[in-house]
């Protein structure tokens, strides 16, 4: 005899049909921006991220995790928003050197 595989309740439904359609989209905008950043500065130099330097808008920054990436926007004194190819995150910056 098959075993029957249980249906999802339509609450279970409903919460992985809204994950799949989140998961889709914001995939593809980090690199979408990510290319267009690469194409508008090719030539632009490419610092090595280090939390203790200031970051400006349209820099590119080498992170030794997420790889290149380019400074979309300057949060605050100590926060920068960076479009890496797969993923967008929010670095530090200004912060003191550890001795």
């Amino acid at each position: 005899m098959k075993k029957k595989t249980p249906l999802p309740s339509e609450r279970q439904a409903r919460v992985l049909k809204k994950l799949e359609k989140s998961k889709t989209p914001q995939a593809k905008a980090p690199l979408r921006d990510w290319q267009n950043f690469k194409e508008v500065y090719p030539e632009v130099k490419t610092l090595d991220y280090d939390p203790s330097e200031e970051y400006r808008e349209n820099q590119a920054v080498a992170h030794p995790i997420f790889g290149l990436g380019f400074v979309r926007k300057v949060i605050n004194a100590s926060k920068v928003e960076v479009v890496f190819e797969r993923e967008v995150k929010i670095l530090v910056m200004n912060r003191p050197k550890q001795d």
